[in-house]
């Protein structure tokens, strides 16, 4: 989406892949999330984060949608839904709103292993656009519930159906939380992406041409 007019060639490098996929490729998780989050791995797991309210991004109609998305998952008394607060203030605020009515919700307490707990879900739901991507890699049902103009990224995976967007009311309140484990698509990053950012950061250090080996073997004449 970089206009080309005023742009110049040389500062503008494509990547193959998700910027996820440098972290994921090669990502094993921990069954010990469930574990810590008392998790009961034959009931559905749905990992939810709300959306970013102070966010320069943040778009009122996101709120409107997670407000709509607990009020669904409050009505299926068989999940567990761990809500992954951004901040104190926000844990503090849902967890007044949402857990005094009792209900399937979680409410850590400190920061979890996302990655590992998202791996376990049936259902991830984020009014943001990371987690949204995490999920989507490591095979997830993935559901956008930002309410704001959509990164480029995210149109794309909705377009290859690893994405959900919910952007109306309505889709969330007919949402279907049924488990159905052959929908599960398995992990796909690749460690491509991983590889051509190595060789494009080495390349602006040391120009073109420069391997890791080489590139070692210079920090160590410099450092001597």
């Amino acid at each position: 989406r970089l206009p080309k007019p005023g742009r110049e060639a040389s500062k503008l490098v494509r990547y193959p892949g998700l910027k996820e996929e440098v972290y994921i490729y090669d990502f094993e998780p921990d069954t010990g999330v469930l574990e810590t989050l008392g998790l009961d791995r034959s009931r559905p797991v749905i990992t939810v984060r709300p959306p970013a309210t102070w966010a320069h991004y943040h778009n009122p109609h996101s709120e409107e949608l997670f407000r709509a998305l607990m009020a669904r998952l409050g009505h299926d008394p068989d999940a567990q839904v761990v809500v992954l607060c951004r901040t104190a203030v926000q844990a503090h605020e849902l967890c007044q709103r949402y857990a005094s009515i009792g209900g399937p919700f979680h409410f850590p307490e400190s920061a979890v292993d996302a990655l590992s707990l998202m791996s376990f879900s049936d259902f991830v739901f984020s009014g943001g656009g990371t987690m949204c991507r995490e999920a989507a890699l490591l095979g997830a049902k993935a559901y956008s519930t930002f309410g704001g103009k959509l990164g480029a990224v995210d149109e794309w995976l909705a377009r290859a159906g690893r994405l959900t967007l919910l952007r109306r009311i309505e889709e969330i309140e007919t949402l279907d939380l049924h488990r159905n484990g052959s929908e599960r698509q398995g992990p796909q990053p690749r460690h491509t992406t991983q590889d051509f950012l190595i060789d494009a950061i080495l390349e602006i250090l040391n120009g073109p041409g420069t391997s890791p080996i080489q590139y070692q073997q210079q920090s160590k004449r410099g450092k001597q």
